[in-house]
């Protein structure tokens, strides 16, 4: 008995099983397996969240209506030919839309944001904008009738009447009579109108509206100093300028037979008498009241007993007429010729009687013969003939002793 129990004693103790080894494994694959299904989550997600965003641009005129057309681009691709447009497909960011509006000459940009997954909206206000051209057809214009003449087109005024004469608005010189001005603000302004010393300047006031021209219609400055040329036909007759009140001034040779003229002070009534023995006496009464300072009067008696010399067309009784120096104006164009016009010093000048400005100038003319006088500070003046075919440029020229 003893013996066996001793054999029990002396047998090796069985180790127990390695039961934490098992579960550490197992917690680790419970881990690895959890971490590839957040992989696989994770990826889904990325694979369906939207990675792209949209723009909504509105278009609108100053006054707030909505602008049905327009040629919309985000960052130079165009998007779109109308209003509202969705631009879609966009990476986020900051975008730079631009907007042109048929007719318009410039586009419109403004600055957008896109978000991934939204859709923002962007509202640009257009500065100008030019209707679109009719889709139906037009009919070609009409030629207008030759005889109408053409609306001056602008905010200003028209004047007409004597040429020549300078015209000042609110104090500014703006040109010559004949002038149409189409820049003027709307409103009243002082237009002075001057011809140098020998007419009498005016100034009128007139109100222009807003995209209208106003006719001030035919201008004529009142002569103050009046200038006549005699040429006597009859030699030997005696001349005498006369005027109520006034002692005769004879005309002496010195002037009948030279190209000077006679100053004639305007406020006073003159007649040119012109007697010789055996002739009829000559009478003319002088008048500036055409606007032109420069007169020429043929002085032809006729003697006693017989026919006039060369009567005017009526009647023999019919009294002389004085002729001004003035041409026709207003020839057709392709028949004009031009004087270009200088002096020293500077001076006013009159090209057959009328006003041409201050020296140096050029004025159109009628193909033929001309007279320009030239008026000096001095108060002298000159006189020189000019010579002007059709489209030619003749120069006149003076200079003051």
């Amino acid at each position: 008995m003893a013996d066996a129990v001793r054999a029990m004693e002396d047998r090796p103790t069985p180790l127990p099983a390695p039961r934490a080894q098992s579960s550490s494994s197992g917690r680790i694959a419970l881990v690895l397996g959890a971490l590839a299904l957040l992989a696989v989550v994770g990826l889904g997600v990325y694979i369906l969240m939207p990675r792209t965003g949209s723009l909504r641009i509105e278009v609108k005129s100053k006054t707030g209506a909505s602008v049905a057309r327009a040629e919309i681009s985000v960052d130079g691709v165009k998007k779109c030919d109308a209003t509202p447009c969705v631009a879609t497909e966009l990476k986020p960011g900051s975008k730079t839309v631009t907007v042109l509006v048929p007719g318009s000459l410039t586009g419109t940009n403004a600055s957008g944001l896109v978000e991934a997954g939204k859709e923002n909206l962007i509202s640009i206000t257009i500065e100008d904008i030019v209707a679109p051209a009719p889709t139906t057809p037009v009919a070609p214009p009409t030629t207008p009738p030759t005889n109408v003449a053409e609306v001056p087109k602008g905010t200003g005024i028209k004047i007409a009447g004597q040429s020549g004469v300078k015209v000042f608005v609110d104090g500014k010189e703006s040109g010559s009579t004949p002038l149409t001005l189409n820049t003027l603000s709307p409103g009243e302004h002082q237009i002075k109108f001057d011809a140098g010393a020998d007419y009498e300047g005016i100034t009128k006031p007139v109100t222009v509206k807003k995209d209208e021209i106003t006719d001030m219609g035919d201008v004529k400055l009142k002569v103050l100093m009046g200038h006549l040329k005699i040429e006597l036909k009859t030699p030997g007759a005696k001349v005498v300028l006369k005027s109520k009140g006034k002692p005769d001034k004879p005309i002496g040779d010195d002037i009948l037979k030279s190209d000077l003229a006679i100053n004639i002070d305007t406020k006073q009534s003159w007649t040119v008498v012109a007697t010789k023995t055996g002739f009829d006496d000559f009478t003319q009464e002088i008048s500036f009241d055409d606007g032109s300072a420069e007169k020429t009067l043929a002085v032809a008696l006729n003697e006693k007993g017989k026919p006039p010399v060369n009567p005017p067309p009526g009647s023999s009784s019919t009294p002389p007429v004085i002729a001004s120096s003035s041409k026709p104006e207003n020839p057709p164009p392709d028949a004009m010729g031009t004087i270009a016009i200088g002096s020293i010093p500077p001076a006013n000048a009159l090209v057959d009687g009328s006003p041409a400005g201050k020296t140096p100038t050029s004025k159109k003319v009628a193909p033929g013969s001309h007279t320009v006088v030239f008026v000096f500070p001095s108060g002298s003046r000159k006189s020189v003939s000019v010579t002007v075919k059709a489209g030619e440029t003749k120069s006149a020229s003076a200079r003051d002793n």
